[in-house]
């Protein structure tokens, strides 16, 4: 009886053994999981603040070329208005007269 009772003592202290074991393991993993989950949203992280600011500086040179563009284009005007000033106010006055047409017929 005693060596029964011996041995059901082995195996549960086998089984404990066993239960930490299992459960030393499960923890690893889970930590080793949770740490690569982790890094992944770092790099996805990173990537997505790059992106971001390579949008941003695409965005700022392209408003920067724009208001070049404006710019150059407003010096153009002004320049051929100098140069031209009877045709200037021509324009001014049919484009004045077409409006008022088209602000009159409605």
């Amino acid at each position: 009886m005693s060596d029964v009772r011996d041995d059901l003592a082995a195996v549960r202290n086998d089984l404990a053994r066993l239960a930490d074991t299992v459960s030393n393991m499960v923890s690893g993993q889970s930590r080793a999981a949770r740490n690569n989950a982790q890094g992944m949203m770092d790099q996805a992280r990173g990537q997505f603040y790059a992106r971001a600011n390579d949008v941003s500086k695409m965005g700022n040179m392209f408003a920067s070329e724009a208001r070049d563009r404006l710019h150059n284009a407003n010096v153009e005007i002004e320049s051929r208005i100098e140069r031209n000033p009877i045709t200037a106010v021509l324009i001014a006055a049919g484009v004045g007269l077409v409006l008022g047409l088209m602000s009159r017929s409605r």
